[in-house]
């Protein structure tokens, strides 16, 4: 049964790695146990690739490690250098929790705490700015941080002040358990160089061990239809209209979007946008409002849209000067059309 068990381990951990696309020298595995299935497991990981480094095994007494008293002959080849002695502290930064002792022993509170494979939200100068202002307002009802910004020659030599306080154009946010991060962009973008900075996300993307990037924006229209409408892969459409995302027949995506959009494709990231109709000359808070409500209801997030609601005044009033410079360049740098 130890041995079964073993094959069937490494199998789906086979799979997983395949749909991470992560390497098995570079994954972290906990191993909850140490009987006869847990050593198993454990010496088919190391022989397939796991060094032996990146197992830390915990039976009954805490984390097995090198100087342990009472260790017997078959823990003690397990036993590695860490600091380590509880659960609690090994399974931080885990990309494998594997469960052969007993029920209850993995909270909610250090499952948050293992590698993490943030999803990351995007928004780009579009009509009605729904991108800018969407993540906007998750940027702030998710309490991220900044993190980083674009820096590139290609960027025009612009920056953006809100209230009289500058801040750049072009940042990179997380939230405060890393599993969520948003790129937020409040500029027009030339044609020239958008490859490499759609080239520059992907590979921030990558190091930071995302696979999905979800692109929110807005299609010029005379009015909002309180819809959300979504493109991506074929059977996450059909999961998103389950949802009440409406999937979009035909349509052409392009400028930074579309480029994002593309690279996914060739890196395997998954890469899907979500629409909605906005207003093709001013800033529409509504429309902004409408993409978040959708993502609650896919991701199962819980991001309060009622202060989008109430501020459409004064969110027009503070956006309306960036909303024209988006008019004035739509015909060059316009993303979505449907």
């Amino acid at each position: 049964d130890q041995h079964g068990t073993a094959i069937i381990t490494l199998a789906a951990l086979i799979n997983a790695l395949d749909i991470s696309k992560k390497l098995i020298k570079d994954i972290k595995v906990v191993v909850s146990g140490a009987g006869a299935s847990a050593m198993a497991c454990t010496n088919l990981f190391k022989k397939s690739g796991v060094p032996n480094k990146n197992i830390k095994m915990i039976d009954r007494k805490g984390v097995i490690y090198r100087g342990r008293d009472n260790l017997n002959q078959w823990k003690s080849v397990h036993a590695i250098e860490t600091k380590d002695r509880t659960l609690e502290q090994a399974i931080k930064g885990a990309d494998v929790f594997l469960g052969l002792s007993t029920k209850g022993v993995l909270t909610k509170k250090m499952v948050k705490s293992m590698s993490k494979n943030p999803i990351i939200f995007a928004g780009f100068v579009g009509a009605g700015l729904v991108g800018p202002l969407s993540i906007n307002h998750i940027i702030t009802e998710l309490k991220m941080t900044e993190i980083a910004v674009m820096r590139s020659k290609y960027l025009p030599p612009s920056t953006v002040f809100m209230k009289g306080r500058l801040r750049h154009p072009f940042r990179f946010y997380a939230n405060p358990e890393g599993t969520i991060c948003a790129i937020i962009c409040e500029i027009t973008l030339r044609m020239e160089g958008l490859y490499t900075l759609v080239s520059s996300i992907l590979d921030w993307a990558e190091n930071n061990g995302s696979k999905e990037i979800v692109i929110l924006d807005g299609v010029a229209s005379t009015e909002h239809d309180d819809k959300a409408y979504c493109a991506a892969e074929e059977d996450l459409v059909r999961t998103m209209a389950d949802k009440d995302i409406n999937l979009i027949p035909q349509g052409f995506i392009t400028g930074i979007p579309g480029g994002i959009l593309n690279e996914c494709l060739v890196r395997e990231i998954q890469g899907l946008t979500l629409l909605a109709k906005a207003n093709k000359t001013e800033p529409d808070a509504g429309a902004a409002a409408t993409l978040i409500e959708a993502l609650n209801r896919f991701y199962e997030m819980e991001i309060n849209t009622s202060e989008l609601h109430k501020e459409k005044d004064r969110i027009q009033s503070e956006f309306s000067e960036l909303s024209q410079k988006y008019v004035e360049h739509r015909e060059e740098t316009s993303g979505m059309y449907m």
